[in-house]
């Protein structure tokens, strides 16, 4: 299944719920970058295919404006409609890269 991953620092750190607090402002894109890869490596290992919005969804702006798609779960979307399990298990992988995110970069802050 196709799932699109939005890779909008903008759009990540200033309307998604994931927590870029304690994450030193200059290091923030970079830690946001780090979690869409992670995210996109834990759906891919997870069978689902992921693959970066690009377009008007690629942007903050047209990711919040972005109407077409089924389902839509934080910074991954769908054109199909996922079953709560599918949706569950997209949750999970997006709370593990965030995880991982702020463990990497709070602690590069608190090493500094």
């Amino acid at each position: 299944m196709k799932l699109f991953v939005n890779r909008s620092n903008e759009w990540l750190q200033t309307f998604s719920a994931i927590s870029f607090a304690r994450i030193l402002d200059e290091d923030r894109d970079l830690a946001a970058d780090d979690f869409t890869n992670a995210l996109a490596n834990g759906l891919e290992s997870a069978g689902f295919e992921a693959v970066v919005a690009t377009g008007q969804y690629g942007s903050c702006h047209g990711w919040n404006g972005a109407n077409t798609f089924e389902t839509m779960l934080g910074p991954v979307a769908s054109h199909e409609k996922l079953s709560e399990e599918m949706q569950s298990a997209i949750r999970g992988i997006i709370a593990r890269a965030e995880a991982a995110m702020r463990r990497d970069w709070i602690e590069l802050a608190v090493d500094e």
